[in-house]
């Protein structure tokens, strides 16, 4: 699972002389940045969409760089089928979850994160940020749902 915060971090000099104060500091601050993110997902699930505004989320994200073209329409037909009985709800997270299924999971026949893990894991990043703020701001989530300009390359994708 992708996350925008660092969840568990621990540093400490070598020595001969262990402190674990601080390994009780670091799990405790794992702790409430679990929370945290637990909180955003909460967000994206709240967040109801429907397919139209699933794709339209889609192609602004292509139209600003996000996704390719073909990525993009990739993930639609994910988006439009649910393979998981989880992911039929209508809402940013499983949207996030067509993503996240189409760059990662083997059930993908096109999945690219074995070949090209560094672009998947940007890709997959920006994606959660972006859900994520349209989450939390309204004029965001009205930019980032908007209907997009339609292009010459756009195909329509279906289930």
């Amino acid at each position: 699972m992708k996350a925008l915060r660092s969840t568990f971090t621990f540093n400490q000099k070598h020595s001969s002389k262990l402190d674990l104060s601080g390994v009780s500091k670091a799990i405790d601050a794992a702790v409430t940045a679990f929370d945290s993110i637990g909180e955003d997902f909460g967000l994206l699930a709240d967040a109801k969409i429907d397919n139209t505004i699933g794709d339209y989320i889609l192609k602004n994200l292509r139209d600003s760089k996000v996704l390719s073209n073909s990525l993009r329409e990739e993930i639609t037909k994910v988006w439009l089928n649910p393979t998981y009985k989880e992911d039929e709800g209508r809402n940013l997270y499983n949207l996030y979850n067509a993503a996240t299924q189409h760059l990662a999971s083997g059930k993908s026949r096109n999945a690219i994160e074995n070949d090209r893990y560094e672009y998947a894991s940007k890709v997959n990043e920006t994606i959660l940020r972006k859900l994520t703020k349209a989450a939390k701001d309204e004029k965001f989530f009205a930019k980032l749902t908007r209907k997009p300009v339609s292009k010459s390359d756009d195909v329509l994708v279906t289930a």
